[in-house]
């Protein structure tokens, strides 16, 4: 920190020899947890096979391509045909119209933070606009294996995807029970006449509902 508060680099012979110094390990313990998708998920259409991909923690991450509006997490939204059609317009447009050209400059020193290689992804051939890689699963690898390629060549100016790593998704809420309608009955007495709405209308005390 400098006067102000403020993070700032050190030039390497300003740095403590203590820090300078220190050895940290690499840990030797792995970890045997592994990340699956839940079972509800095969509800949903895949629009591809399992591909898997190599990350630089040394875990291997199984992902399926999807129809924007097929993807897992937007079912329990029941979206009816006509929304499900609008949100997948707006979406290829999104994709297709989305800026090719940088949208902020290059630091004036440093260095930008970087994907991982391996969770960037191009889309196969007739995925390119529309479609998302959802991440079914995820282990550590006991050793490196091929990454699966499709076999579609991407096509060349199509930008690759960022694969998306799934978040806690709440369980489907129970649909709801539709509203009912209100209904307009004419009621008279002599010369007076009341239009009555409700769920379940009933003429007031001495009139009588109009044929």
């Amino acid at each position: 920190m400098d006067s102000n508060s403020t993070r700032s680099e050190l030039a390497d012979q300003q740095v403590p020899a203590a820090l300078k110094n220190a050895k940290f390990n690499t840990s030797t313990t792995k970890s045997t947890f592994v990340y699956k998708y839940p079972s509800w998920w095969d509800a949903s259409p895949a629009a591809s096979e399992d591909l898997t991909t190599q990350l630089n923690d040394g875990t291997t991450v199984v992902y399926r391509w999807y129809k924007f509006v097929d993807q897992p997490a937007l079912q329990r939204f029941e979206l009816n045909d006509s929304e499900k059609g609008n949100l997948q317009t707006a979406v290829i447009k999104m994709q297709k119209d989305w800026a090719k050209s940088p949208m902020m400059a290059e630091p004036s020193k440093g260095s930008l933070v970087s994907f991982d290689s391996g969770l960037l992804t191009s889309p196969p051939k007739g995925f390119e606009f529309g479609y998302v890689p959802i991440v079914i699963k995820q282990f550590m690898s006991a050793e490196a294996t091929p990454i699966v390629t499709p076999t579609a060549k991407p096509t060349a100016t199509v930008t690759p995807t960022p694969i998306v790593t799934p978040m806690p998704i709440a369980t489907p809420s129970a649909k709801a029970s539709p509203v009912a309608k209100k209904v307009t009955i004419t009621c008279v007495k002599g010369k007076s006449v009341k239009k009555v709405t409700a769920v379940a209308p009933k003429c007031p005390v001495g009139f009588k509902k109009k044929a």
